[in-house]
């Protein structure tokens, strides 16, 4: 009886010896950095530089900020952030979308001030503490955003996306998504608000008009923020340069449409990027153009408007593969407005005529004077 105590007792202290407290993995943890000696003659590559942010929460959701992917050789698969993560034994396992498997990695090390995890090939990972920075009671009232992605020289994915804190959404796949076309969705409160909650990570008032860099061949950005039904910023980054708190909201909106069930729309792409009038212009970014588009659909038809239309601007109906350039006039269209009048051709030339019910372009201050790089106010 006495050997057989003993025995329980050490299985019960190689066990303890083993094991490890869920409590000390809660929180917010990021990679440590490890120095690397930097090559002057290699460019930086985008996302090397961001900082790998994890969270393991209570009800063992795990949470990587990064995000995972999937790359295909024309699309890309995205699993958002989130997954499950539990500890058994040892070992920490994480539950990886892309092979419906749990990865499993030792741990080394867990404390409240450091993990160190052991992959199967003898690397090691530390993480250290590390807290976001909120900016809630800073930010304005964001109550819509509107995200567009260009294309790369590659397949990068080209889309344009519309989401308001109601949870309605407006999708528009052009090239290199998993679904290309027109697609409308009604959001559940619960990813709404997720989305909507990222905004606190981001100092809005610190974002800059343009960001870019001097490697041409990177895909670029664009997002527009509203407040009480006004643009009051718009933001073009240009390959991966603004902080990442942006490009993380960028890139769970964009690929948000994979998320949701998608209800297909019948339209004529009419995605309009320069109205001009005399002296003046308006020349609108990707996301404002994709913006004018969704409240187009909206608007009143009207039989007929006979007041100035003074802006004209055209739109380019869908090319056929391989078309000869010289030949892309045939697909365009025109368009006329005062800013709250649109008269718009459609594909067959026919034309209709639509009330937006007020002026967008004075709205959201978007006249400039054609001698004048500013907007006018």
């Amino acid at each position: 009886m006495k050997k057989l105590s003993l025995f329980l007792l050490l299985i019960l202290l190689l066990s303890s010896c083993n094991s490890f407290d869920k409590k000390d993995l809660l929180g917010e943890w990021t990679i440590e950095e490890k120095e690397e000696k930097k090559q002057d003659d290699q460019p930086p590559v985008p996302f090397q530089r961001d900082p790998q942010i994890i969270v393991f929460n209570n009800d063992d959701t795990y949470i990587y900020k990064n995000g995972m992917f999937n790359f295909d050789r024309d699309s890309i698969r995205y699993y958002g952030e989130k997954t499950q993560f539990k500890i058994k034994g040892d070992s920490l396992l994480i539950f990886n979308p892309t092979t419906k498997k749990f990865d499993s990695q030792k741990i080394v090390e867990l404390s409240k001030n450091k993990i160190v995890l052991e992959t199967k090939k003898k690397t090691l990972t530390t993480l250290i503490p590390f807290k976001s920075k909120t900016y809630d009671n800073l930010n304005p009232q964001i109550d819509k955003v509107i995200v567009s992605k260009s294309l790369c020289f590659g397949t990068c994915p080209s889309n344009s996306t519309v989401i308001d804190n109601k949870g309605n959404f407006l999708f528009y796949g052009d090239l290199y998504n998993l679904k290309n076309g027109f697609f409308s969705s009604k959001i559940s409160s619960h990813i709404t608000k997720e989305i909507f909650d990222e905004m606190k990570y981001i100092d809005f008032y610190s974002l800059k008009p343009m960001y870019s860099t001097y490697i041409t061949d990177q895909a670029s950005s664009t997002i527009t923020f509203m407040s009480k039904g006004k643009i009051i910023k718009t933001v073009h980054d240009h390959g991966e340069q603004s902080a990442f708190e942006l490009r993380r909201l960028i890139r769970n909106i964009s690929y948000l449409y994979q998320r949701i069930p998608l209800q297909s729309l019948i339209t004529d792409p009419v995605l309009v990027y320069d109205f001009n009038s005399g002296t003046k212009a308006v020349d609108l970014q990707e996301s404002e153009t994709f913006y004018l588009f969704s409240e187009l659909l909206k608007a009143k038809t009207i039989s007929q408007y006979s007041g100035n239309l003074p802006f004209t601007g055209k739109y380019l109906l869908p090319v056929p593969t391989n078309e000869d350039y010289k030949k892309f006039y045939l697909y365009e269209r025109s368009i006329n407005t005062d800013g709250k009048i649109f008269k718009i051709q459609l594909e067959d030339k026919t034309f209709k005529t639509v009330d937006l019910g007020y002026n967008f372009f004075n709205k959201n201050y978007l006249i400039r004077f054609k001698n004048d790089s500013v907007r006018a106010r």
